[in-house]
């Protein structure tokens, strides 16, 4: 299993400081080796990821179109009081991740992906449809509440279905109900998280020993207020608008093997997308639902290729060389192994995904 201080510790030892970083603590030590490496290492990693599109980073997600019923579902900020369950999501430090644990108490800044991974999908949910085919992980609403999809081809299902739906807010307060120290539950639209273990009968509303009132929601609504392109590129012209996911770097290719087999000479190349990125956003001619791929935000270094990682490390080796040798000459050095290591990892990176069919050309097209 290879962790983020092990990657700290493999630029360190092509810095060539003796100096190694306790197991784990890249992001508690007092050091000036593991100061430098927090300063640099996710800025690296983000930019490393920006500049290629990485197989082991590619995630799909659902997307669907904005309506005037979608609303943004907003995250809570993460508490240390609260035992999360499987599915909450948190936001800390600017970042949203996911708990894979149930009864979770501990910090998702502590980094060790035993209890939170980051999170990838969509912050959007619609009102429910039954006439609507949902897949796994698809997010809608009945009245306040927000259902997440367990099955494919969801469809006519009742969100009350727990076979094919997971409620994904708080329940209400029952007073027959034992809870243990963390747990929450909803009072009149207020949020309580239980301070005592065997909490039984005990009102949280007049009982401040038994519960204290927490903003940890595992989620609220916002209203959908995407901007509205200007110029043809508006809601009246025909063009949707969809949100980007949570975690998204960057765009990886939509259809990479399409019109690559023909069988009848037909021209092959992917037709020219009308997607316009604007912020957060981006628009299109097509009705959805988009099945979208893109280059997520993956922290975890056992889900990175280990060939990246062995470039990645090296990168990091050359951005804190001059504070910690101030050798020049192996600044010099570094940069050479960088491109080296990092340079084959993309070479393998661009075996294993194969070409990319181009957009296809009308004037060459209408001439074959």
């Amino acid at each position: 299993m290879i962790t983020e201080t092990d990657i700290a510790n493999r630029a360190l030892q092509r810095v060539g400081t003796d100096s190694r970083i306790a197991a784990g603590a890249l992001w508690t030590e007092d050091s000036k080796n593991a100061a430098e490496l927090r300063v640099c290492y996710d800025m690296v990693r983000k930019s490393e990821l920006r500049r290629n599109i990485w197989r082991y980073a590619i995630h799909t997600e659902l997307l669907r179109a904005r309506t005037s019923t979608t609303n943004i579902l907003l995250f809570s900020t993460w508490d240390a009081s609260v035992k999360y369950e499987v599915n909450d999501r948190v936001i800390l430090n600017g970042k949203t991740w996911i708990s894979i644990g149930s009864g979770i108490n501990k910090s998702p800044d502590a980094r060790t992906y035993d209890y939170w991974v980051g999170y990838f999908g969509s912050d959007t949910a619609d009102v429910y449809s039954s006439t609507t085919t949902y897949s796994v992980g698809e997010q809608v609403y009945s009245g306040t509440i927000p259902y997440i999809s367990v099955a494919d081809n969801n469809i006519g299902n009742l969100v009350t279905d727990t076979a094919y739906w997971l409620q994904i807010s708080i329940a209400d307060w029952v007073q027959l109900n034992i809870y243990d120290a963390g747990n929450r539950a909803v009072v009149s639209g207020v949020t309580y998280v239980s301070l005592q273990a065997s909490n039984q009968n005990h009102p949280p509303a007049s009982s401040p020993t038994w519960w204290s009132v927490t903003s940890s929601q595992v989620m609220a609504f916002s209203s959908y207020t995407a901007p509205i392109p200007s110029g043809s590129n508006t809601a009246s012209s025909g063009r949707n608008i969809f949100r980007l996911p949570k975690g998204f770097h960057r765009e990886a290719p939509q259809a990479p093997k399409q019109g690559s087999y023909l069988p009848l000479g037909a021209p092959a190349g992917l037709p020219y997308s009308d997607w316009v990125y604007e912020n957060n956003y981006f628009t299109t001619q097509l009705a959805g639902p988009i099945a979208f791929r893109f280059v997520a935000d993956v922290e975890d270094p056992n889900d990175m290729d280990p060939m990246f990682v062995d470039g990645f490390s090296a990168r990091l080796a050359l951005e804190i060389c001059e504070s910690i040798s101030q050798s020049g000459s192996l600044t010099t050095e570094l940069g050479g192994i960088y491109n080296k290591f990092m340079t084959e990892a993309r070479a393998v990176n661009g075996i294993e995904t194969g070409p990319t069919e181009p957009p296809e050309d009308a004037y060459v097209s209408c001439r074959t």
